[in-house]
């Protein structure tokens, strides 16, 4: 029987548990060299600096192959080297099979983590996070570590206290919101009207949104500031 042991490659001494005369026939890639394919060959988030943290597991107990010359690892299908996943090994030389191995791929990083809980709506501000490495391949999305991104952003979910913000996380600050008083403007050939109106839903810069006006007409046009505006 062949075991691996989950063990946590930093580089570390690696001690494996002796292989099986059939596990060892079969010539499967040591731990090490495990780890150093899985290295060169995650693809990290453009332009990110992540200390890549590897977590391999082991074959199946008890796992019988037929005698194989090389072994190669790659990855299966579908899957992303990230987080946690299976890669595959298969014999390249001598035989035909494929196994599978269970990884843990973490690509450790800065983000901007919530001090306290923060609410659906809450307006971020740099004051509301600080600084920590955490998991990047933990998250559901990108992570940010830039201040910046929180300029006209209100949080479309809430954060709970020591939790990273993600690029899910936030979404342009309304500009108009249902029920706030705005001024339309209604352009067409050789004509502009302008009249109040009462927005019906919520919309940022550039968005459409629908209007009542006095009169109870409901008509639809582009935000642009404090105006919606419509054309004919």
């Amino acid at each position: 029987m062949l075991l691996l042991g989950l063990a946590l490659l930093r580089g570390e001494a690696y001690a494996a548990a002796p292989a099986s005369p059939a596990a060892a026939s079969a010539n499967l890639p040591a731990p090490a060299r495990i780890e150093q394919w899985l290295r060169q060959s995650v693809r990290l988030p453009d332009g990110q600096r992540l200390r890549l943290e590897i977590e391999v597991g082991q074959f199946s107990p008890g796992l019988r192959l037929a005698p194989c010359e090389r072994a190669e690892p790659f990855v299966p299908g579908h899957a992303r080297l990230w987080g946690r996943t299976t890669i595959g090994v298969r014999c390249v030389a001598g035989a035909r099979w494929t196994t599978y191995l269970p990884v843990r791929v973490g690509a450790l990083g800065p983000a901007l983590v919530a001090r306290t809980r923060l609410p659906v709506g809450h307006i971020p501000k740099p004051d509301d996070f600080v600084m920590r490495e955490v998991d990047w391949a933990a998250t559901r999305t990108v992570p940010l570590a830039n201040p910046a991104t929180l300029r006209d952003r209100e949080l479309m979910r809430p954060l709970a206290a020591g939790q990273p913000l993600t690029t899910d996380d936030l979404r342009l600050s309304p500009t108009v919101r249902a029920g706030d008083p705005v001024g339309v403007v209604v352009a067409g050939r050789g004509f502009t009207i302008g009249v109040e109106a009462v927005a019906l839903s919520t919309a940022s810069d550039g968005q459409r949104v629908q209007v009542r006006t006095g009169n109870g007409k409901v008509l639809s046009g582009q935000v642009d500031g404090n105006i919606v505006r419509i054309s004919r």
